[in-house]
């Protein structure tokens, strides 16, 4: 639907984006354009004096990587909060012509993966850079992860480390469409009794989420 995006008017591309951000159930959506370096967005929202669209993370990974995906947390232009982006580039005859996001707030991220319940474990989501996304205890948000030496081959399976003195198993499974991992900690002494049906279920809410997210973006195309 963008792929025309040159020949719309502000009004036509706000319509699209409005859609888009009721759809997704993100904080908001918009668009930067290549040629001219305007930004829209679906919402109210005005770009600040100068703004330019092309310099901002989740602009840069849709131009860089030519597919759509999610960004790694970054601060937000408008309002200074943690958020996390959905992206994908508009092509067209083969050429980008900008990128189109949806933004979401960490916190709601967060929220995500702590409403799952897991007997005898907890829910955790790194990000591509295995910076701690999601977990229960707030202080090991934006930490690196213990676990990333571990996490630089198989795109899933099972890790046993020591925490704080208690043997663990940390079962992922690592996204395609954005490189994130979602996982769940266990003790180990009670890891097996819950395994496989937690694992099953926290994978299909991620997973979920993040492929309809990408699929909604590519379908503006």
């Amino acid at each position: 639907m963008l792929s025309n995006i040159e020949n719309m008017s502000e009004s036509e591309i706000k319509a699209i984006l409005k859609e888009t951000t009721q759809a997704s159930e993100s904080r908001d959506t918009f668009v930067g354009i290549e040629s001219s370096g305007i930004m829209i967005y679906g919402s109210n929202t005005t770009p600040k004096a100068g703004f330019d669209p092309r310099q901002r993370p989740w602009y840069i990974m849709g131009k860089t990587t030519g597919k759509s995906g999610m960004t790694d947390i970054y601060k937000g232009s408008a309002d200074p909060i943690d958020l996390v982006a959905v992206m994908a580039p508009i092509v067209k005859d083969g050429k980008i012509i900008g990128v189109v996001a949806s933004s979401f707030e960490l916190t709601h991220i967060v929220k995500a993966v702590s409403d799952i319940n897991f007997n005898g474990g907890y829910g955790m989501l790194l990000d591509a850079k295995k910076t701690i996304v999601a977990h229960p205890k707030a202080d090991m948000l934006g930490k690196k992860s213990i676990l990333e030496p571990h996490l630089k081959g198989d795109a899933e399976g099972f890790i046993e480390y020591t925490l704080e003195g208690s043997d663990k198993i940390f079962t992922y499974k690592a996204s395609t469409e954005t490189n994130w991992t979602p996982g769940i900690s266990f003790d180990k002494e009670n890891a097996y009794a819950f395994l496989d049906a937690q694992v099953k279920e926290l994978f299909f809410h991620w997973n979920s989420h993040a492929c309809g997210f990408c699929r909604y973006h590519d379908f503006l195309n």
